[in-house]
């Protein structure tokens, strides 16, 4: 029967929720930049678009927010048609954010 117990409490604790494993690249203090090629977040002069967007949508441009954000390989691109140059540092994610 103890044995069944302790069988039972290791597959519950199992079973959490884990954490978040990713460990930001970049964290801080940060502004929204928004123009017809993309949502950005800039730090120290520096502007990094944002592939996850809609994390952002509930702060204006030029907002000042804390957030950190981690370099992405596999974000999806939408087709967006530009003629603007924006340069920046690569596309990230935005893993917190909060005003």
């Amino acid at each position: 029967m103890k044995f069944f117990a302790f069988l039972s409490i290791v597959f519950l604790l199992g079973c959490q929720k884990q954490p978040s494993t990713e460990i930001a690249d970049i964290a801080g203090e940060m502004t929204v930049i928004r123009d017809c090629t993309g949502t950005y977040l800039r730090h120290n002069n520096l502007d990094y678009w944002i592939c996850n967007q809609e994390k952002l949508e509930n702060f204006e441009t030029n907002t000042t927010l804390t957030a950190s954000i981690k370099k992405s390989v596999n974000c999806k691109i939408d087709g967006m048609t530009c003629y603007l140059y924006h340069k920046n540092e690569g596309v990230f994610k935005v893993l917190t954010v909060k005003k």
